[in-house]
């Protein structure tokens, strides 16, 4: 099991009866964690390699935007093989 609780859907079975939107809602505060980890890491390099805030600021916000686009794109290919053992009578639970 993943450390931070993400894509929980996967392995309790909500992957099966949710809708994908529903999905995605129910993981946008996993993913909005992982964004500002990512988030984190990039300021607090680019600041210690002395970057200014012009430079630093739209890296930050590109490395949140990317980790939560990223979060989501895995979940939806997770829900994607788990269906689709399902549906090929593979238990996934």
């Amino acid at each position: 099991m993943s450390v931070c609780g993400c894509f929980s859907p996967l392995l309790n079975g909500d992957a099966l009866e949710k809708d994908v939107a529903e999905l995605l809602v129910l993981e946008a505060p996993a993913a909005a964690k992982v964004g500002l980890v990512a988030a984190l890491v990039v300021a607090l390099v680019l600041s210690g390699l002395g970057g200014g805030v012009s430079v630093v600021a739209p890296r930050v916000f590109g490395a949140f935007a990317l980790a939560v686009v990223l979060h989501g794109a895995v979940l939806l290919a997770g829900t994607a093989v788990v269906r689709g053992l399902e549906k090929a009578g593979v238990s996934t639970t």
